[in-house]
């Protein structure tokens, strides 16, 4: 296509590469990442291959360069890491944002993608969000009236006491 830049065609089709390794793994900007390792050939050593599965990857000493990531976007910062957002899949709520990787309930941490949530104020006083089953057993008021959580519509009953109460037992609770 004519676009210089793309150099790394070259490495994918230069003929003298018969071998090649592949890995697949979580990115924080764009979910998934594969890297590819091309070679002329491989030598089989499991001693090698232990001792780097133990050593862990090497240490490559990066070039001091800056360290701010630029993108087209302003995203800002992530409310569940800190970190700053770049790119790839973002979940945005009123007033928040998120890596769809953080999005995540603050009691179980499960992922809260495409599930509904609420948003409560934990008891240090931050802005917290819970799915659903940990909102009902963390923060949903219990019934007064029969001690079970209150999930759907609730009556409030004030007075020198306020009281909660589900709506089919307030007929219970005016006797």
């Amino acid at each position: 296509d004519g676009v210089a830049s793309r150099g790394h065609r070259n490495t994918i089709f230069y003929p003298a590469y018969t071998v090649i390794g592949v890995a697949i793994g979580e990115h924080k900007t764009f979910g998934a990442i594969i890297v590819a390792d091309f070679a002329v050939k491989f030598t089989s050593d499991k001693a090698k291959c232990r001792a780097r599965e133990l050593g862990g990857p090497p240490v490559i000493k990066a070039e001091r360069k800056s360290l701010a990531v630029k993108t087209q976007w302003k995203l800002g910062r992530c409310t569940g890491c800190g970190k700053g957002i770049h790119g790839g899949s973002v979940v945005e709520t009123k007033d928040r944002k998120y890596h769809k990787a953080c999005f995540t309930c603050h009691s179980c941490r499960a992922s809260l993608s495409g599930k509904e949530y609420r948003e409560e104020k934990a008891k240090k006083g931050a802005k917290v969000i819970v799915c659903m089953s940990c909102w009902k057993k963390d923060y949903a008021k219990s019934c007064q009236g029969c001690g079970r959580k209150i999930t759907g519509g609730i009556v409030t009953v004030k007075g020198k006491t306020t009281k909660y109460l589900h709506k089919a037992c307030l007929d219970e609770h005016k006797r």
